[in-house]
């Protein structure tokens, strides 16, 4: 027998004890609930209007989950009366938590509302635009505690990227509740106990221990609507020591990109940006839509807090935020981030020119983001037509800064300069919300106090 036999044999020995000990715990949890004494588990549901498929997903839940659980909805700027909705519901084994954002927040940063107030040893992120089919839970959580290295388990689903896609499904997936639930418990039925390890989850339906959240926190927030910020988390879990399941008797039915579409977001042009966010973060010169060898990423380094950890609550960024270092900078600093992905960002910094530039005391701190090849070719180029247009004269100092900085220490950035230049770039908002968190006012606040002697020494 070859070295590789030996290697392929003792696999599927650990496959098979792997199923076994899942097929076990189903049993174990099945009894627990039965008695009612089972764990109880917090499900996380961003909500952005869409009612009518958040009701749908909400009474799938009663309907399907034989176990305590706390609901978190986390209102997102919905214009609908997401409370008013919610407040005759009434769930049998568990209650409701409301939390409320006047505006969108983007997924991530729900998501991780929800997370932070979550009580539950096993958690659930969920799309509201999902329905969970009969021991969705059952079985998920038992896969979940199958092995210790387990961090967190997905189903299967008709609509998502991946392999946890089913090519078909067995009901009509434009009418789930004519043949939804009979099919899921058939496929549960012929495929009990199978799993597949993977090296990404989609965020549509993810069970995560809570283990991996006192690893490696939350979503990272810089992802703003939504895209990759599954891929991320998929890959700090594994580069933390996880490994991420699929429980191949579980399936979820996905409307899909509910939000996308009834906001009218522009999908495309998120995915694109949000795609050279991921590049950034995994110094990966990639191809959008071409799969990226998500176990070499992880694997690149080893596991560090300091950068991996993305805190679930911002006041551990923003708050006591230690200063970035931005050597040779003047007294007087103004951030403006450069988007990469969206030129609007120099009219600021032409506006600014125009009126400021001849400000000795000023460095205009231009933070390239997301710092890849091709948005720093862009940003440069920009900024050199820039200098040609209104000439060396009358620019301010400028210190074009791409130091990496991780999600945990994001607040450096703002804790290192007296204000910030709004722009009317796709992604302002949530720079917006960064700059609030941190105490530091737009730049034309900032010299308003100055010139009715309000402002304070920072």
């Amino acid at each position: 027998m070859t070295a590789r036999s030996d290697a392929s044999s003792a696999g599927e020995d650990a496959a098979r004890a792997l199923s076994a000990a899942y097929l076990a715990n189903v049993d174990v949890e099945r009894e627990a609930e039965r008695r009612g004494d089972a764990k109880l588990i917090s499900i996380v549901i961003p909500v952005l209007n869409q009612l009518e498929l958040t009701k749908r997903c909400l009474e799938s839940i009663e309907v399907h989950t034989q176990r305590p659980y706390e609901l978190i909805l986390v209102d997102n700027g919905s214009a609908e009366d997401v409370a008013g909705a919610i407040a005759s519901m009434k769930p049998t084994r568990g209650r409701i938590v409301l939390l409320r954002n006047e505006r969108n927040e983007g997924f991530a940063f729900a998501v991780n509302q929800g997370l932070a107030r979550a009580t539950g040893s096993v958690l659930v992120v969920l799309n509201n635009d999902t329905r969970v089919t009969p021991e969705w839970a059952t079985r998920s959580i038992s896969l979940l505690n199958a092995h210790p290295r387990i961090g967190a388990v997905g189903p299967l689903t008709n609509r998502a990227s991946g392999p946890q896609v089913l090519a078909s499904v067995g009901y009509d997936v434009t009418a789930p509740d004519a043949g939804l639930d009979a099919f899921a418990r058939s496929r549960a039925h012929e495929h009990a106990g199978k799993f597949a390890l993977l090296a990404r989850l989609v965020g549509l339906c993810m069970v995560l221990k809570r283990e991996l959240l006192d690893r490696i926190g939350g979503f990272d927030p810089c992802f703003g609507l939504g895209n990759f910020e599954d891929d991320d988390f998929s890959l700090r879990a594994m580069r933390a020591g996880f490994r991420l399941a699929v429980a191949c008797d579980v399936f979820v039915h996905h409307h899909g990109s509910a939000t996308f579409r009834e906001q009218k977001f522009d999908a495309a042009g998120l995915m694109r940006a949000n795609w050279e966010w991921f590049c950034a973060k995994y110094d990966y010169e990639g191809t959008l839509g071409v799969p990226y060898p998500a176990t070499r990423l992880a694997l690149a380094r080893p596991f560090d807090a300091a950068l991996d950890v993305v805190p679930l609550r911002p006041s551990e960024v923003f708050e006591h935020a230690t200063p970035l270092a931005l050597h040779g900078a003047r007294s007087t600093r103004v951030l403006v981030i450069a988007d990469g992905c969206d030129d609007r960002w120099i009219d600021a910094v032409r506006e600014f020119c125009a009126t400021h530039g001849s400000n000795e005391i000023v460095t205009l701190v231009v933070r390239v983001e997301p710092a890849t090849k091709r948005v720093l070719d862009a940003v440069g180029a920009r900024l050199e037509a820039l200098v040609a247009e209104i000439g060396d004269a009358a620019m301010p100092d400028v210190l074009v800064d791409t130091t990496p900085i991780a999600p945990s220490a994001r607040g450096g950035l703002f804790a290192a300069v007296n204000a910030w230049l709004p722009t009317a770039s796709a992604r302002n908002w949530i720079h917006e919300r960064e700059a609030a968190m941190a105490g530091v006012p737009t730049f034309v606040d900032a010299v308003a106090k100055v010139e009715t002697g309000t402002a304070q020494a920072t």
